[in-house]
């Protein structure tokens, strides 16, 4: 009974080794623009700009709903000098806004501090894209909450998004 049970686990030993063998995935960057991924039908072609851009897009509204992002804090406050109705305009985004990892010190009429960033969002990138936000929401107001958050969710996804050539 014994020699019968080793040969039949040296029997499933050797069935699964089998099935183990190890596959090695191939993955290539083409033009800087694209990922190329070797799959048992062939390959995949992934844009890496609108792929990235779909996970962050899906990321800051998951956050912007539930309000529950992952934030930075910054050593100094960042100092943003902006126009009266941009700022008007940033305080009806904070909620919004804090959702996706902004933190703010304080909104005044000339100045905004802020104390935390999305991890995403790069310090030196913070206030060309607060201000591209505000002008492009501006420009298309959005017409329920939803909206406003799909909205802001889309742009900060573009905004933040590795580029192509990259």
């Amino acid at each position: 009974d014994n020699h019968t049970f080793e040969t039949e686990e040296a029997v499933t030993s050797k069935l699964f080794d089998d099935e183990l063998t190890e596959t090695k995935t191939l993955l290539y960057q083409l033009n800087r623009k694209y990922i190329i991924n070797s799959i048992k039908s062939g390959l995949l072609v992934i844009h890496q700009n609108r792929a990235h851009q779909r996970i962050l897009y899906e990321q800051f509204l998951t956050n912007i709903t539930i309000h529950h992002a992952s934030s930075q804090q910054l050593i100094f406050p960042l100092c943003l000098h902006l126009g009266r109705e941009e700022v008007l305009y940033l305080k009806e985004l904070q909620p919004n806004l804090e959702g996706l990892g902004f933190a703010f010190e304080s909104i005044a009429l000339d100045e905004v501090r802020i104390i935390g960033l999305p991890v995403q969002v790069k310090e030196s990138e913070v206030v060309a894209i607060l201000n591209d936000l505000i002008h492009n929401l501006q420009q298309n107001i959005p017409e329920d909450s939803f909206s406003l958050s799909d909205s802001i969710a889309k742009f900060m996804a573009k905004s933040v998004a590795i580029k192509s050539g990259k």
